[in-house]
């Protein structure tokens, strides 16, 4: 018995000693904790008090060369998921939804199932622009009563948050489309790429550039965002008002070489054909005066999210109105190449201007092949340069091909910058496509190709494939004496209205010496002056203007249409090249849309000197009569 209680006082010892050190043990980790470690434990407490929000930053606006605005923003707001939070609460959607018909529950569900991070906030609905939109509008009357209804009852459905964002609005959401590109919600590898360097700079649901401009120069126009605290408990009651830790920078501001006047000029003028292009560029300067695109799309209407219906009728377009077709698509050149084959002859002194070749019969034989001419009849006595380009004589340029060959119009082309970039600020450009021999090699075996490829290239057909961009490049090049400046839609960069960053275009020279590119310039100038020209009908009254016609061969349809030109011939101000998708004839479709564009320009540069508004237009201020 005597030793049953010495066991229990032993027993009891050792959990009074037990407790003693689990006090001691206690005592010590409050005395790390809020004496030797207090400064990280209170910031962990208040990090758990705050509740931090960020703010979007406007996107950078975008000017025309006149400073009209092109691209702005205004503030609207959108329906946001937490999808972490609604997991539990699979009602809530149906709920939100039966307020209104404008939510789709099945793409609401796909967008929700490509998700990540279930922490991360997703974007289900932007509002029409409410701020804009006068009221007595139906559709902004009833996406307002919407808005009201969700905010005064969102303690009700957890998981369904309402943000208010700086949202992209261009003015000319279909006229610039190609130009300016669109933005759209950052998508998960767009979000850990763009924040690889500068870490936090996206968050989830910020808008980013998609293509054109937007695409281009992302980091000028993407700001830095704002971000504010609030005191909450822990049921989310707010303690405190809002306190901005941070306020949002807006991003920079572009200013663009485009005349919008101009573009809406081009574009009209391309508005009854299914697919083309039409640039405009300062030889001088390389400025990118214009470039319409048809067809359109709504870049206003993409920026905005688009339902998965709409966009897959947009994508799967037989026309694709998203294709850029002044950099993205690649053509023959037709007998707008020309002009390389008879520079790279004279540079080569295979030709001289004036040497009279064999007479244009319709057909031409180089070995046991016979080659024609477009004009089936033939063009008839002895040839020489201005009158081979004049009347676009195919039998001329055969015989040149012949002396040329394929390894030296190669190098001319290359040379002259087809197969390369033309370093335009545009996202996605083509490089197109000069075929040399290991090419002819590669496709169609060693040795199983004839020699006379050479004399389909020399006309532009054949595998030869250019982008319009590359083309008016190259003329603006010859007309300004043979100096390329590399062609930009970027004249400058401003910060809170102060210029920043000016655009500074790289330059090279064409292989040409500066008298065979006169050559070349008053060949082009009678392709459109000469009686019978092929490229008549770009004339304009009182301007001397010169160009190339162009007629690809197409396997699939009717011809492709080309015209390049510029204006005026002693001292370019403007070179345009037109490309039209099935235009059956370059001469008869093209050039018209040539004339109007030039027309177009010059009108509007005199009417700007009567006004004493040319200051930023262009180089020249003598007033030009073109007829109009």
């Amino acid at each position: 018995m005597k030793d049953a209680v010495e066991i229990q006082k032993r027993q009891g010892f050792i959990l009074i000693r037990f407790f003693i050190i689990l006090v001691f043990i206690y005592i010590i980790k409050l005395f790390y904790m809020q004496v030797i470690n207090y400064k990280y434990y209170y910031e962990k407490a208040k990090d758990n008090m705050l509740k931090t929000d960020y703010s979007s930053a406007p996107r950078g606006k975008i000017l025309d060369r006149n400073n009209k605005m092109l691209a702005d923003f205004f503030l609207s707001y959108q329906l946001v998921v937490i999808p972490q939070k609604i997991t539990n609460n699979p009602d809530v959607l149906s709920s939100i939804a039966k307020m209104t018909n404008r939510i789709n529950l099945d793409e609401v569900a796909a967008i929700l199932n490509d998700v990540k991070n279930p922490l991360n906030p997703v974007v289900i609905y932007t509002f029409i622009d409410t701020f804009s939109v006068k009221k007595g509008n139906k559709q902004r009357d009833e996406e307002m009563a919407f808005l009201h209804k969700i905010w005064q009852s969102q303690n009700e459905y957890p998981g369904i948050e309402i943000h208010k964002v700086p949202l992209r609005s261009y003015r000319y959401p279909e006229n610039l489309c190609h130009v300016l590109g669109y933005v759209g919600e950052i998508t998960a590898e767009q979000l850990i790429k763009l924040n690889l360097d500068n870490p936090n700079l996206y968050i989830p649901g910020d808008q980013v550039g998609r293509s054109g401009i937007e695409k281009q120069y992302e980091d000028k126009l993407h700001g830095k965002r704002g971000r504010s605290s609030k005191l909450i408990t822990a049921k989310g009651r707010h303690l405190t008002s809002e306190t901005i830790v941070e306020s949002a920078v807006p991003g920079k501001d572009l200013v663009l070489t485009i005349d919008v006047d101009l573009q809406n000029a081009a574009q009209t003028a391309l508005e009854n054909r299914f697919a083309g292009t039409v640039i405009a560029m300062n030889p001088k300067t390389g400025e990118i005066l214009a470039l319409a695109c048809t067809p359109t799309f709504n870049a206003n209407m993409l920026s905005r999210g688009v339902s998965v219906k709409l966009w897959k009728a947009i994508s799967q377009d037989p026309l694709h109105p998203l294709l850029n077709r002044a950099i993205q698509a690649a053509y023959p050149p037709a007998s707008t190449f020309k002009v390389v084959t008879a520079g790279a002859a004279l540079q080569a002194r295979l030709i001289s201007p004036f040497e009279m070749l064999k007479p244009c019969t319709g057909r031409y034989r180089y070995g046991d092949r016979l080659f024609y001419c477009w004009e089936k009849t033939g063009h008839g006595g002895n040839l020489d340069l201005n009158k081979g380009m004049t009347y676009s004589c195919d039998i001329y340029f055969y015989q040149v091909a012949e002396r040329l060959g394929l390894e030296r119009l190669t190098e001319y082309s290359k040379l002259c910058g087809f197969g390369f970039l033309s370093g335009i600020d545009i996202p996605y450009e083509r490089r197109g496509l000069v075929p040399s021999e290991r090419y002819y090699n590669l496709v169609f075996g060693k040795g199983n190709w004839g020699r006379g490829v050479s004399l389909n290239l020399a006309i532009g057909q054949g595998e030869m494939l250019v982008t319009p961009i590359q083309l008016i490049t190259l003329f603006s090049g010859i007309a300004n004496d043979g100096v390329v400046v590399q062609p930009h839609v970027l004249k400058e960069i401003r910060f809170q209205g102060k210029l920043e960053e000016k655009f500074i275009p790289k330059t090279y020279h064409l292989p040409f010496s500066k008298q065979n590119i006169q050559y070349i310039k008053e060949a082009a100038r009678r392709v459109i002056a000469a009686k019978n020209a092929t490229g008549k009908e770009a004339r304009i009254k009182g301007l001397e203007t010169a160009g190339k016609t162009g007629t690809a061969q197409n396997p699939h349809g009717p011809n492709h249409a080309w015209f390049v030109g510029f204006a005026p011939v002693n001292d370019p101000e403007i070179c345009v090249v037109v490309f039209l998708e099935h235009g059956i004839a370059g001469g008869t479709y093209a050039a018209p849309i040539f004339r109007k564009v030039v027309q177009s320009y010059f009108a509007l540069k005199n009417k700007r000197i009567k006004d004493g508004s040319s200051a930023n237009y262009l180089a020249g201020d003598k007033e030009v009569q073109t007829g109009i």
